[in-house]
């Protein structure tokens, strides 16, 4: 390779890297620069199943608040849905926290929702979740609690966010 065409390579690949660095913002730690606030879990009833059983799921809502100096923008998240005491996630959504436009410092994003798509199918009135108990029969474990834990990723780089026990409290169907 000729020393012009190495060092016009060089120079468009210096190119693209500042050029995608720049495009999300300066390089900021999220875990210490984004507080998740205005934090409401619950239990969402998904409404009644195909099996005529009602289905139950972890739900989460909140604000991605930036408490750094600089506009942050371009942050996907990661919300894992975990049963207490497991060794894995039960279910996850990935999702935009905050998008293209910037959140400014001490301004918070708009309201952000994320629902697993599994949790409980129940047989017996919905206010009956709690109560579940474990069956020899099914090998059902009754019901476990569930804890969300929120993962924050920007340029390649992941932030562990927090971790939100979800509330005994259930949620209302909403039609659309």
């Amino acid at each position: 390779m000729t020393r012009s065409l190495l060092l016009s390579c060089a120079a468009g690949l210096a190119a693209i890297v500042l050029t995608g660095a720049s495009a999300c913002g300066p390089d900021v730690d999220l875990s210490k620069t984004l507080q998740v606030s205005e934090v409401f879990t619950g239990w969402y009833d998904d409404g009644v199943g195909a099996d005529g059983t009602n289905h139950m799921v972890p739900s989460i809502s909140f604000r991605l608040k930036n408490n750094g100096t600089d506009a942050i923008n371009r942050v996907q998240l990661t919300v894992a849905f975990w049963k207490e005491g497991a060794d894995g996630a039960n279910d996850e959504v990935l999702m935009q926290g905050i998008g293209p436009t910037e959140v400014a410092p001490g301004a918070s994003s708009p309201l952000l929702l994320a629902r697993a798509q599994h949790g409980y199918n129940l047989e017996a009135a919905r206010a009956d979740l709690f109560n579940q108990k474990p069956s020899p029969t099914t090998g059902s474990p009754g019901f476990v609690d569930f804890v969300i834990k929120m993962f924050a990723q920007r340029s390649g780089k992941l932030y562990r966010l927090g971790e939100f026990k979800v509330d005994r409290v259930i949620i209302p169907h909403v039609s659309r």
